[in-house]
């Protein structure tokens, strides 16, 4: 089965919503924009059996799966995803990747996660459910996301193997071979994921990945100072504050911007936590170290194309995220 989808296809609707709509078809997640551009975002999708394959064209925006969307998820799947255009950033737990074209990430859908797409891309998707991979536990994301090589080996043809498909199936009219091609993709994936099991030596953390991770943990234990600054960041973990900026800048961002996007997060959690309800927005804020309401507003607003008064409105009293419902193509049949 093949469809397409456009979010110019529902011009009443705001285009973010319509695309978390569609997503949420195939797994729960909140969707964010990034500039105050027009959204814009083309979803094709094949369904082999219970593998999904998809394109997805799409200008600037923040995904995000969280707890929230973890629990309302109803299938234990796996996601490869490789970048055809353009490149994207994947954060899941401790774990950060700048995935180009000519590299693919396979995650677990139900870990949280966050893909940052600071310019507009194209990427080749592919979900699979985990039973059907069961036999390969040990080649499997478990603690971390596996890096794909798809410049050449297993990792190219498996990537040429699903565009391929996805753009020749609803050309084959042969039944016999509708029927088996699940079990052949799902061998084919079965083998990639195994070589690459085989050819990734697990090894220790690097000494920058371990200082990148202290930068955040200490990062996060200071959120709510607003003097919080680099120089006592690199003092607390015994490095130079030049060390410090090379460090994040490898990771492509910045202290401040590390630690206003945490304050953010941090301020989108706590809103929709019904045990807070009795603080104020501006508590909330200076609980995270901002020095005004109307900072911290501006911030959010830019973040997530919403006031946190007006977010906390909509989000607190459903208690699910963007539970808006369109009239769109039936994605599960």
């Amino acid at each position: 089965m093949y469809t397409s989808h456009n979010t110019n296809d529902f011009p009443s609707e705001d285009p973010i919503d319509v695309w978390e709509a569609l997503l949420n078809k195939l797994q729960p997640f909140t969707v964010a924009p990034y500039s105050e551009g027009a959204f814009q975002g083309q979803l094709n999708l094949a369904k082999l059996g219970d593998i999904r394959l998809s394109t997805a064209r799409v200008t600037e925006h923040l995904l995000q799966k969280n707890a929230a969307e973890i629990a309302r998820s109803t299938n234990d799947e796996l996601a490869l995803i490789f970048p055809l255009y353009n490149s994207l950033g994947i954060i899941q737990g401790d774990n950060r990747y700048r995935l180009s074209q000519g590299q693919g990430l396979v995650l677990d859908l139900n870990k949280p996660l966050t893909a940052d797409f600071f310019e507009p891309h194209l990427t080749l998707n592919l979900t699979i459910p985990r039973e059907l991979v069961s036999g390969l536990s040990d080649s499997l994301p478990k603690d971390s996301p596996i890096l794909l090589d798809a410049n050449q080996g297993m990792g190219l043809l498996l990537k040429n193997h699903c565009q391929t498909l996805l753009e020749t199936l609803e050309t084959i009219d042969c039944v016999n071979v509708l029927d088996n091609l699940p079990g052949h993709l799902t061998h084919l994936i079965g083998l990639t994921l195994g070589v690459s099991a085989k050819n990734t030596e697990k090894v220790r953390p690097t000494v920058e990945q371990l200082r990148l991770k202290s930068i955040y943990e200490e990062i996060e234990n200071q959120l709510h100072d607003p003097e919080v600054t680099p120089d006592r960041i690199a003092n607390a973990i015994g490095i130079s504050k030049a060390y410090l900026f090379k460090l994040l800048s490898r990771a492509h961002t910045s202290f401040r911007q590390e630690v206003l996007t945490r304050r953010l997060k941090k301020a989108r959690k706590l809103l929709l936590q019904s045990n807070l309800s009795h603080l104020s927005v501006s508590e909330i804020a200076y609980r995270l170290g901002f020095n005004s309401h109307s900072h911290f507003s501006r911030s959010f607003q830019k973040a997530f194309d919403q006031s946190p008064t007006d977010f906390r409105k909509t989000r607190l009293q459903t208690k699910i995220d963007n539970e808006r419902q369109f009239d769109l193509p039936n994605l599960s049949a």
